[in-house]
């Protein structure tokens, strides 16, 4: 067993005994524990990935799918807690393997893998990718969605230096009210990016 399977086995016992702890603290205070719940669910995943991908499964080695169902996992946990550090430092991991690994990828695959690179806070990474999952197939809704997604994410990132701020401000509201009406939008993510616009709203009228 490889040194960062050992570190995934000890991190994600760590992280089973703290969101174990906090649901029975949620529990004992009559509190919603829901979001809490994805740590089990992240912690069980980090303590059994070194064990699946050295796994063989039905005669089946580990595959690309595996790969990708984790990160989507990863990405949608980080979405609901995006400053929890090990989540975003354990998605990055897994986007270096599938990077380093190189297979084929489908469109709706890249676009996935577009969508997490945004969630993790790289958009020219996830702007790349959109663009491949376009050019594999034109006509992949997820695909078209998530190119949408990351170029509002982008003109966003443009704020605090653009002088027509209020414009562009109106824009990306507008962008994102279409958005909201796609069937193939992450809504958590969408959530995440309409209020750093709403944060560069307020900034812009102290200014």
């Amino acid at each position: 067993m490889e040194t960062t399977e050992i570190v995934l086995l000890i991190l994600g016992g760590i992280t089973l005994l703290f969101s174990l702890t906090m649901i029975f603290i949620h529990i004992k205070k009559n509190q919603s524990y829901m979001k809490i719940s994805w740590l089990v669910i992240i912690a069980f995943l980090m303590m059994g990935f070194p064990l699946i991908s050295n796994a063989k499964i039905f005669g089946l080695e580990y595959s690309k799918e595996q790969d990708l169902e984790f990160i989507k996992t990863m990405a949608d946990a980080l979405a609901e807690c995006p400053d929890n550090v090990v989540l975003r430092e354990e998605l990055g991991q897994s986007l270096d393997r599938i990077e380093k690994e190189q297979p084929k990828l489908e469109s709706g695959e890249l676009a996935g893998l577009s969508e997490a690179y945004l969630v993790k806070g790289n958009t020219e990474k996830a702007k790349t990718l959109s663009d491949s999952a376009i050019k594999t197939d034109p006509t992949n809704s997820k695909a078209l969605a998530v190119k949408d997604m990351v170029n509002t994410q982008i003109s966003i990132e443009k704020l605090p230096k653009s002088t027509h701020t209020e414009v562009e401000i109106k824009e990306a509201k507008r962008a994102i009210k279409k958005l909201e009406t796609n069937p193939n939008i992450n809504k958590t993510v969408l959530f995440n990016m309409n209020h750093r616009l709403l944060v560069q709203d307020s900034l812009r009228k102290i200014k």
